[in-house]
């Protein structure tokens, strides 16, 4: 059995801007060390942008926590072994830059 230790500094901190329109897909390691019965990961990057791809409209964070949830569902044929956390924000743009929103 074991513990874990308090770490002795703060956790580091990661900034990032998000570009008007751009989405931030957040993950814990229960999403990608998900496993199929032949035990491979669910291949989250390569199912993400497959998606997105096919449309766009797919990094709106409902579709794509949705999709997430789904497809990890799917891929472990309902059998997670890790707690799953999928969490998506979008940074919205400028009311100015919506189309049919005008001043």
């Amino acid at each position: 059995m074991s513990t874990l230790a308090p770490a002795q500094d703060p956790p580091p901190v990661q900034q990032v801007t998000l570009a008007p329109g751009e989405t931030l897909l957040l993950t814990t390691d229960g999403v990608t060390e998900a496993r199929d019965t032949d035990g491979v990961f669910y291949p989250l990057a390569t199912e993400v942008a497959r998606a997105v791809a096919a449309d766009p409209r797919t990094v709106e964070p409902r579709r794509l926590v949705a999709f997430v949830r789904e497809g990890v569902l799917r891929h472990c044929e309902g059998r997670l072994a890790d707690d799953t956390t999928v969490f998506a924000v979008r940074r919205l743009m400028p009311a100015d830059a919506q189309p049919g929103l005008r001043s």
